[in-house]
C-alpha cells in the first residue's frame, strides 16, 4: 500500500494542480509526482539514518508500513543522551531541506512544474516535521528533548 497510495496522492496532485493539461498528461505529471513524493519519503529516512551515524545514536531498521515509512529505535537505551535524540531527529528533515532549497533554485532559474513540486514537497516535510510538536513527528523529539536539555543546563 505504500507505493500505490504515494502513486495515488500524485495523481491527484497532478489532476488538481495541472488544468491545462489534458487528462492523459496529467495521469503521466501524476506518475511523476509520486515519484517525487516517494523520494521525499525516502530521502527523509536516509536524512535519519545518516544522522544517526554521525551522533554515534543507534538505529534499529527503517520499516515500510502500508502508509507510510519511518525509523525504528526500539532498542535506545534509558540514558541516551538528548543530543543523540535530537541529532538523529534533524537529520530527516535537514535532508528535506538541502534537497528542497536545490529544487526551488533550479526551478527559479529554468522553470518546470515537477521542480516547484519536488521543492514545495521537500520544503513542506522538511519544516513540517521539523517544527510541529506533533506526536510522531521529528519536531516532538526535537521540542521534548531540546527542553530537557535546557532544563538540565538550568
Amino acid at each position: 500500500m505504500f507505493l500505490p497510495s504515494r502513486l495515488g496522492a500524485g495523481i491527484i496532485a497532478a489532476l488538481l494542480l495541472l488544468p491545462a493539461e489534458t487528462i492523459p498528461m496529467r495521469l503521466v505529471f501524476g506518475v511523476v509526482y509520486g515519484g517525487v513524493i516517494l523520494s521525499v519519503n525516502v530521502l527523509h529516512i536516509i536524512g535519519h539514518t545518516l544522522s544517526a551515524r554521525l551522533v554515534g545514536g543507534p538505529i534499529d531498521e527503517n520499516v515500510i508500513l502500508q502508509n507510510h515509512i519511518r525509523t525504528s529505535y526500539l532498542h535506545d537505551p534509558p540514558d541516551l543522551p538528548s543530543r543523540i535524540h535530537i541529532g538523529r531527529a534533524l537529520g530527516g528533515p535537514v535532508m528535506n531541506l538541502l534537497v528542497g532549497l536545490p529544487l526551488l533554485i533550479g526551478w527559479s532559474v529554468w522553470g518546470g512544474h515537477v521542480l516547484l513540486f519536488g521543492a514545495v514537497m521537500h520544503l513542506l516535510n522538511g519544516l513540517g516535521l521539523l517544527l510541529l510538536p506533533v506526536p510522531g513527528a521529528d519536531g516532538e523529539t526535537l521540542w521534548r528533548e531540546g527542553l530537557a536539555a535546557l532544563r538540565r543546563k538550568s
